[in-house]
């Protein structure tokens, strides 16, 4: 994983070996990953020809998946009472700064986005925002405009603003000379937090990060390999060969899922692997484009503007090129 650098966070370096059908529970997965654990720890040193190789392994998942699998008996999430574990300052009975919610996505960020009535739950949602919509968000979001009312608006803007620029940091390539920096900045960030909130709203995560993210980076530099970007990749596509490949019955659909990212990661092996088609664009000879968004100086015409950008017209139902249709 840390030797494939960038291949490991996509999908292609990660690997189906299993798909399992039962509840998050400690007994279960032992019993259902007991024969891959044992291949697991007889594959700690690998030998070829003379060579011999160190592996190293991780476990990686989320907080609640890791909690499972290394046995540890936490809080339940349907036993969190969220209006008294977390309070943000929104006041949840009340509904006057959804309005500005809106207002800010819509007209300060261009986000469209609104609030609804869902039909079947008769409860009010609002629609997910893309990967994109969220960067600019969390970017430029104002606490002080979408809570005018709140005492504390100005002090949770500045919060936010150094949660942000550590995750900036964090997104770099290497790390190694501003450790210390880091790890200051993760301080003062708790502290600032500390003060606006109390010591039972502080989630693992936030421990993660002030004590356990500065160890891997002085360990491996950065921490952007250990994201299982690559691996949440794999589990879209191995979703949509659930609906598009399988009979979606039962133990047959999760074989038949198994069977295809075996023959598909075979022909790789094989050196067929499918290609992205390249192609030149008609009037320029560039690629990534074609006539129909090239802002290129016309082939046709030995003068500038004739038509640029838009090379051609839509005539009839077929696209001609209106430079030849041109009056000079």
């Amino acid at each position: 994983m840390l030797d494939e650098g960038g291949k490991a966070m996509s999908a292609d370096g990660n690997h189906l070996i299993a798909v399992i059908k039962e509840s998050e529970n400690y007994e279960k997965l032992a019993e259902s990953l007991a024969d891959i654990r044992k291949d697991v720890n007889s594959l700690q040193q690998i030998s070829l020809g003379t060579q011999s190789f160190e592996v190293e392994w991780f476990l990686g998942g989320d907080w609640k998946f890791l909690a499972c699998v290394c046995g540890l008996e936490l809080r339940r999430m349907d036993e969190i009472e969220k209006k008294q574990t977390f309070n943000n300052g929104f006041e949840r009975t009340k509904f006057k700064h959804m309005a500005g919610w809106e207002s800010f996505l819509n007209d300060t960020l261009k986000i469209p986005f609104n609030w609804f009535i869902c039909k079947e739950t008769k409860k009010l949602k609002s629609r997910d925002l893309t990967g994109p919509e969220k960067m600019k968000l969390f970017r430029n979001i104002d606490f002080t405009q979408i809570l005018p009312n709140h005492s504390k608006s100005a002090d949770i803007l500045q919060l936010w603003t150094q949660f942000m620029s550590i995750t900036d940091m964090l997104s770099s390539s290497n790390l190694n000379q501003s450790i210390e920096q880091f790890q200051q900045k993760s301080t003062a960030f708790m502290d600032q937090f500390l003060q606006l909130y109390h010591t039972k709203h502080v989630t693992p995560y936030m421990h993660a990060l002030l004590w356990h993210v500065p160890e891997f980076l002085k360990l491996y530099g950065q921490i952007c390999s250990f994201t299982q970007q690559g691996f949440e990749k794999l589990n879209d596509k191995t979703t949509k060969d659930f609906f598009r490949s399988t009979n979606q019955r039962g133990l047959d659909a999760l074989t038949q899922i198994v069977q295809k990212r075996n023959r598909m990661e075979h022909l790789e092996d094989l050196g067929c692997q499918r290609k992205t088609r390249t192609f030149n664009c008609s009037n320029c000879a560039a690629q990534g484009h074609n006539i129909l968004t090239c802002i290129s100086e016309c082939n046709t015409r030995g003068f500038k503007p004739c038509c640029s950008p838009s090379h051609v017209m839509k005539s009839n139902g077929k696209w001609d090129k209106q430079c030849e249709n041109v009056q000079v």
